[in-house]
């Protein structure tokens, strides 16, 4: 039954038969079929001394009509039992980026949002045709820039003693780096020279010796002298190794531990 509480198909036998006066024409649902797009901008042809035909005949084959077309069910029957636009690359061809293809004066519009206008009048996809672009495939990211190569530097590794606790001279270096990515991470490993040189810490380093005993008098000392290897890493998988050599310039103490040489 309609919304109307009415049998759909009263007064008809067979909804096809008893609708269309021609199975030849276009959009036979509608009670007056659209002109074909051929209509606009051509003189009208003739086969067998009659006309090409650029308009379905006008009505239905009996005054049932085509019943799923009636509004009353319209939407509920018609457009829930059939897809269209039957012909999306004729009738919908903005949608496809080719509005070419139908002149300005063909007004039965059908798009995928609505793809049975009611009529030529029906404007429910005017405006709403998008026009089509091809796709566009987005390139690949660019790669991460490669991080900067580092420079390592470092304050004089020619350092003067001074007293760091009882029998022992230090001194102090410090290490700076331009670009790579920070954070970054720093090592100091002995290589060779003197044994007792020792070091603490990382970017900046304290590297100490025991004093040299000897003597009833302070008397200047020989320098103890180490080369040790600088490592520097960063969050980007980058380690610059250096060689530094380390000089520790002290004097010698007089022979009691508790003089202090000026």
């Amino acid at each position: 039954v309609d919304a109307n509480g009415s049998p759909t198909f009263a007064g008809t036998e067979n909804i096809v038969a008893d609708a269309f006066v021609s199975l030849d024409g276009n959009h036979q649902w509608l009670d007056v079929a659209p002109a074909r797009p051929t209509a606009f901008g051509f003189p009208p042809r003739r086969f067998d001394g009659r006309d090409m035909g650029y308009a379905s005949p006008s009505g239905y084959r009996s005054v049932a009509g085509f019943v799923p077309w009636r509004p009353a069910v319209r939407d509920a029957l018609f457009r829930a039992l059939f897809v269209g636009p039957i012909s999306p690359g004729v009738e919908g061809p903005f949608e496809i980026g080719m509005p070419d293809i139908l002149p300005p004066g063909y007004l039965y519009r059908p798009c995928k949002i609505h793809p049975f206008p009611n009529d030529e009048a029906d404007t429910t996809c005017v405006g709403r045709l998008i026009p089509w672009s091809p796709p566009v495939i987005a390139p690949p990211p660019p790669p991460p820039p490669l991080p900067s190569p580092m420079i390592v530097t470092t304050t004089p590794l020619v350092l003067t003693w001074s007293r760091a606790g009882s029998g022992a001279i230090s001194g102090t270096a410090t290490v700076s780096v331009s670009g790579g990515v920070a954070p970054f991470g720093f090592s100091w490993v002995w290589l060779s020279g003197d044994p007792t040189v020792t070091v603490s810490g990382g970017q900046t380093a304290t590297f100490s010796a025991p004093f040299v005993f000897g003597g009833t008098q302070c008397e200047p000392g020989e320098p103890a002298v180490a080369t040790f290897r600088l490592s520097v890493s960063n969050s980007a998988g980058q380690t610059l190794v250096q060689d530094r050599d380390v000089t520790l310039r002290g004097r010698a103490r007089a022979s009691t531990s508790t003089q202090i040489c000026p």
